[in-house]
């Protein structure tokens, strides 16, 4: 073949042969997820109030579940993250290679929340007591569909009408080939949030002691309403995930 060769395919050739190289080691490979969501509502105050500064820990409380680790007032179940044997530990015998990750939050919670962490929030990854990684506003790893989005003008109305996203997807931002994050076996995984503006977990962004049209807090307990569907009342609305994509290398048995 005449010229350079493609990026792409050299990449992918070069990863086959790795995962070939793993295998035939004795290794088990495969391509998963890692996941983990906490919820707004267990790191707010009496008054629903989430403040500045505030710190939202992925993977961290897997044993407890309390609302002082992953902001949920329940255990954890295998749907609320992927570590679920230690504290923010890799299991023994496992590790992971990120090639992509990202944070998204739910299209049912409300859009002071979304705004207020896609816009206003960090992600972050701390290795150790002393190593911290920032990765910059949360809204830089997702595909941006948090902001004003134009909805086709009705036939009685002549201007765009513009307004808040209301779907809340986010995918996650592939990392650079030499960028990529290893996750080894036994060391922390926490990813975290930092909040650098105050907003109300609540379901309209209002104060639960407010004197006029006081907020509720995000339901955070798992109950499951009929009465609260269709409003910003129940858990889903409060969840906000982070996921990465990648190798995981284990080994058999």
């Amino acid at each position: 073949m005449n010229g350079t060769p493609d990026i792409s395919t050299r990449t992918a050739k070069q990863t086959m042969s790795n995962v070939l190289r793993a295998q035939r080691s004795g290794q088990f490979v495969q391509w998963i997820p890692i996941f983990s969501r906490v919820h707004v509502s267990g790191f707010a105050d009496p008054t629903g109030l989430v403040a500045k500064g505030t710190i939202l820990r992925f993977f961290s409380g897997t044993q407890s579940g309390g609302k002082q680790d992953q902001g949920f007032n329940r255990q954890l179940t295998a749907a609320d993250t992927i570590f679920r044997a230690g504290e923010a530990i890799v299991p023994a015998g496992q590790e992971f290679v990120l090639f992509a990750m990202g944070v998204a939050l739910q299209p049912e919670s409300p859009d002071h929340i979304k705004e207020a962490i896609a816009y206003n929030a960090t992600l972050k990854q701390r290795r150790n007591r002393n190593t911290l990684y920032d990765y910059g506003p949360v809204a830089y790893w997702t595909n941006g569909d948090f902001g004003l989005q134009a909805k086709a003008a009705t036939s009685t109305v002549s201007n765009i009408d513009y307004r808040p996203s209301v779907n809340g997807a986010s995918g996650m931002k592939r990392l650079q080939e030499n960028a990529l994050i290893a996750l080894p076996a036994k060391q922390p995984v926490e990813f975290e949030l930092t909040t650098h503006a105050e907003f109300y977990a609540t379901d309209n962004g209002r104060s639960t002691a407010a004197a006029i049209n006081p907020g509720t807090l995000i339901d955070n307990t798992g109950t499951l309403d009929v009465d609260d569907y269709g409003t910003y009342k129940r858990e889903v609305c409060g969840y906000v995930n982070f996921a990465g994509w990648g190798y995981s290398f284990a080994l058999p048995g």
